[in-house]
């Protein structure tokens, strides 16, 4: 009961100046009243951010007693090793590398080059190695499109 009139808040509070460009990724209410909050922005999750954005939803918080007098209130983006969760993370990943667990086992590595119609276009990234397979798989592979509802994970993978 408590989660949802806090992600009502969430919304509300996301739909005004500084957030418009912003959206709630995720919410983890912990049983010893610890909350996480992850948000992301277009042009990216600042510190500036958190800092209003944890003001905001604390005074609505101390207001309204939802998780008592005592709690624990963090506000971040989901950073590299959390999964993609909503449309609008793929659409600002456009160009990165992804590791994308598919619902039949299979997994996928590849760099995100669009989304259209609820589908991800993956384009393979080719085997590293030595030999001939390692030549082979160096060709360019076609992009292959994965529609949302057939990944189980996709995480953005660190490049050097």
């Amino acid at each position: 009961m408590a989660e949802q009139k806090i992600r009502d808040v969430l919304e509300r509070i996301l739909s005004r100046e500084p957030f418009t460009d912003c959206f709630l990724v995720e919410l983890i209410l912990h049983p010893n009243d610890k909350l996480e909050v992850f948000i992301e922005c277009e042009g990216g999750v600042t510190f500036s951010h958190c800092k209003q954005l944890s003001r905001a939803l604390e005074e609505v918080l101390d207001t309204e007693g939802w998780l008592g007098e005592r709690y624990v209130l963090e506000v971040s983006s989901p950073g590299i090793g959390r999964p993609l969760k909503h449309r609008r993370q793929y659409d600002l990943n456009v160009g990165r590398k992804l590791k994308v667990e598919l619902k039949d086992g299979r997994t996928l590595i590849g760099r995100l080059v669009g989304m259209e119609d609820e589908q991800l276009r993956l384009q393979p990234l080719p085997h590293k190695g030595k030999g001939k397979k390692a030549t082979a798989a160096k060709k360019q592979m076609e992009a292959v499109e994965i529609p949302l509802e057939e990944v189980a994970s996709a995480k953005v993978q660190v490049e050097f």
